[in-house]
């Protein structure tokens, strides 16, 4: 009875353990910032510098590629669950894969000529790459590229979305929203639009489709079980700077003036609230405690809590240089995306 007691409660402990240790990494938050070839990660929830470095390595796997001298600033794209973050430098054709735990890097890996765009699948397993010619696809695990590229799904240039086990691929084709199969493109429908092209991204419920007109004006809203248009909405905002909240019940985007933070009701698809933020921002994120976080439009300062007690970090304090920076904030979480852990 004593033996049995005992493995009970040491698997109770092992859960507990195991439980606390999820919900740190769940609560694990960093802004990494890059310019030109160097990169910091910032703590938004105390503004110390908690890692950071070049992304010209000279003694990781891959190391010997090519980054470019230039000083090009590279586009920052984590995992679906944050544990990795490519840097990927367009114009070399490389990506640099930073550990999101320790904030060092680990990999270089290279990516066909002419990449323009890097997305990951919603499941990780998939890396896909947009060329100026053409999309492909390459098998991803854990911050490596495991194999040979296939062509992936032809639909137009820009983002595209997936479904919840990245069976389905969204993307637009002579302006229409098309499903495909993702294993071999095969079609199968089409939601006819207005306006466009668009970006896509899927509602954390996966309920969802969101197109974000490339041109900052206008966006449509999907209702992916049922194929139709919900409807659209002819708000101007920021570029990269529209999701829906963790509800999967409003999207919020940034104002083209970057003044103020807005939301839309996912039911009707109209404006429902107005936030504003006193100061022009060129991106925001919301962490999971709710605050909001901006980098300026002329990227001179990083602002954290942006509705709250305010703290200012200025970009060339924290970063030096004068070349364009880029700014994400990844959220490391354990099962998102399995092939990323």
């Amino acid at each position: 009875m004593r033996s049995h007691q005992y493995r009970w409660r040491a698997a109770l402990a092992g859960l507990v353990f195991l439980l606390a240790a999820s919900s740190v990494f769940a609560q694990a938050e960093w802004i990494y910032l890059a310019r030109g070839t160097e990169f910091v990660v910032i703590d938004p929830s105390s503004g110390d510098r908690v890692g950071g470095g070049t992304l010209r390595p000279a003694s990781v796997a891959g190391g010997a590629m090519s980054i470019p001298e230039d000083g090009s600033t590279p586009e920052i794209v984590p995992t679906p669950g944050g544990r990795y973050v490519f840097f990927h430098f367009a114009d070399a054709a490389v990506a640099v894969v930073v550990d999101a735990e320790t904030h060092e890097v680990v990999r270089v890996v290279g990516l066909p000529q002419e990449s323009e765009r890097i997305q990951f699948s919603s499941m990780g397993d998939s890396l896909y790459v947009e060329t100026r010619a053409d999309r492909y696809e390459f098998p991803h695990r854990r911050g490596e590229i495991t194999g040979d590229a296939s062509p992936a799904p032809r639909l137009a240039p820009g983002r595209i979305a997936f479904n919840r086990r990245a069976t389905r691929v969204y993307g637009e084709r002579d302006g229409e929203l098309v499903y495909s199969l993702a294993r071999d493109g095969s079609p199968i429908t089409g939601v006819r639009l207005r306006g466009g092209p668009y970006d896509w991204q899927t509602s954390p419920n996966f309920r969802f489709l969101l197109g974000a007109s490339r041109d900052g004006e206008g966006m449509v809203l999907v209702d992916e079980a049922r194929a139709r248009v919900i409807g659209y909405l002819s708000e101007s905002f920021v570029r990269e700077n529209v999701w829906f909240d963790e509800a999967s019940r409003e999207v919020h985007f940034l104002t083209a003036d970057g003044r103020a933070l807005a939301a839309a009701d996912v039911r009707r698809f109209r404006i429902s609230s107005q936030q504003e933020l006193g100061t022009a921002l060129a991106r925001i994120w919301r962490d999971d405690d709710g605050s909001l976080h901006g980098l300026t439009a002329d990227g001179s300062e990083l602002i954290l809590d942006v509705a709250g007690r305010a703290r200012r970090l200025a970009s060339d304090s924290v970063l030096g240089g004068s070349d364009e920076l880029t700014a994400e904030l990844v959220r490391l979480k354990p099962g998102q995306g399995f092939a990323c852990f």
